[in-house]
């Protein structure tokens, strides 16, 4: 790893932090961009370092093999890094204006322009992190992908859902396990609810 890129507290974040630094080992250009996030939103980046370990746990529980996992939490990693363009008013308000919900709309993209050029894979894996949960209807993002991709795309907005709601922000408490488990009924296969919100759980114990 380049010693002169650091992920910043990664260790009071999550466990298992070595783990979640080989996912980043061979990527300096996914380290700097990291880094970058860490200094312009300390609050998403560590949302960014907790998906990366959800989608870790979730993927292993799986079966998938180390490569897959590897990936999956790189896009954990990257998958809201298009918020270092969207502004701390906006990113940090309790109350968004039109015009600023329009700005963080837009996150997604930004992160896949960011990335396409470096991982055109992952940078699809992003792209549509919202998309499940029917709130940013990009559907070109959801056309024509594979099953794999479709499957990394759907873990990634699960992954990213269940940490937000259990998470707190400048806007909002924390939700208990029970709530966010309810909430997510309907939109996501229950039992990947299930295990989702029981690692969150953990990570907070």
């Amino acid at each position: 790893m380049n010693p002169e890129i650091y992920l910043p507290n990664l260790h009071k974040i999550v466990p298992a932090r070595f783990h979640l630094e080989k996912s980043l080992a061979e990527t300096p250009w996914a380290l700097a961009m990291l880094q970058k996030l860490s200094w312009h939103s300390q609050w998403t980046y560590g949302h960014s370092a907790r998906v990366a370990y959800l989608m870790g746990e979730m993927m292993g529980n799986e079966g998938m093999d180390e490569k897959g996992v590897l990936k999956s939490q790189r896009a954990g990693w990257l998958h809201d890094i298009g918020k270092i363009q969207i502004p701390l008013t906006v990113l940090d308000s309790v109350a968004l204006s039109e015009a600023g919900r329009g700005a963080l709309d837009e996150h997604p993209r930004f992160g896949f322009e960011m990335v396409q050029k470096y991982d055109e894979e992952i940078a699809r894996i992003i792209v549509a992190h919202h998309e499940p949960l029917k709130r940013y209807p990009r559907n070109q993002t959801r056309e024509g992908v594979d099953g794999e991709l479709l499957f990394f795309q759907n873990m990634l907005s699960l992954c990213d859902a269940t940490d937000a709601l259990m998470s707190a922000r400048p806007y909002k408490e924390p939700w208990s396990p029970k709530k966010v488990e309810e909430d997510l009924q309907g939109r996501f296969d229950p039992k990947h609810i299930r295990l989702g919100v029981k690692i969150r759980a953990d990570v907070d114990s």
